[in-house]
């Protein structure tokens, strides 16, 4: 058996342990963005060196796979959007688990990403979001004179990071628990030994806005944006 096709059937069965315990995320029509990475780093001297795996599960209205075309040429691009947030990271291998009109799942396999020390000597890493992840919606401003129309659905993150040995955080993003008229959004952030695991959770609940809620909105979508960057530094 390849290592590829193990994968696939192990993938296949993740996906189906996770309907089975929660049997209305992909079977009620829930709109649902999900991706989960593993992601590794590597001192390589003046630069950081990425790799690691991604899983993607896109329900309904993030699912790019339309009911007449189950290609699996659509999912390289979404594989490269989420490894090249990470220094230009390359996309070894991709293995689809699903894909039809309710749910497109992925796998992903990727290296090569080299994410540079600054002057300072910082390293930043930058978090990807969903793929298909509401779009900014001009956040930065102040106001709307009309209504503001907003996809609604969840976009759930979660990162596990492992770092060298002669690495540690410089910033991490701050938890958060933000609810208002527009969504909510739940962040947590821990840190054991070597190993940051993030998750996020953002949940947009209207898809037409009134003026007067477009505030909410943005301190949501700005609060997404803030948790997007963690800077690392060599240890003492």
């Amino acid at each position: 058996m390849t290592r590829k096709l193990a994968y696939v059937q192990a993938f296949n069965e993740a996906v189906r342990q996770e309907m089975q315990s929660d049997p209305d995320v992909f079977c009620a029509g829930e709109d649902i963005g999900a991706l989960r990475l593993s992601v590794d780093l590597e001192d390589g001297g003046h630069e950081v060196r990425v790799s690691g795996h991604a899983e993607v599960d896109l329900a309904h209205a993030y699912n790019p796979v339309v009911g007449w075309d189950r290609s699996s040429d659509r999912l390289l691009p979404l594989a490269r959007g989420v490894a090249g947030v990470f220094g230009g990271a390359n996309v070894d291998a991709t293995a689809p688990a699903r894909l039809d009109e309710a749910l497109c799942s992925l796998g992903a396999d990727f290296s090569g990403g080299v994410l540079p020390f600054d002057a300072a000597g910082l390293v930043r890493v930058e978090l990807p979001r969903v793929p298909g992840a509401v779009p900014g919606l001009q956040p930065w401003r102040q106001d709307r004179a009309h209504p503001v129309r907003v996809p609604t659905g969840t976009e759930r993150v979660a990162l596990t990071l492992t770092l060298p040995e002669d690495l540690e955080p410089a910033w991490l993003p701050e938890p958060v628990e933000l609810e208002n008229r527009a969504g909510s959004l739940v962040r947590t952030v821990e840190r054991d030994g070597s190993t940051v695991e993030i998750t996020e959770e953002l949940r947009l609940s209207a898809d037409w806005l009134a003026p007067g809620v477009w505030p909410e909105l943005r301190a949501l979508l700005n609060a997404v944006e803030r948790g997007r960057t963690l800077l690392l530094e060599r240890g003492e």
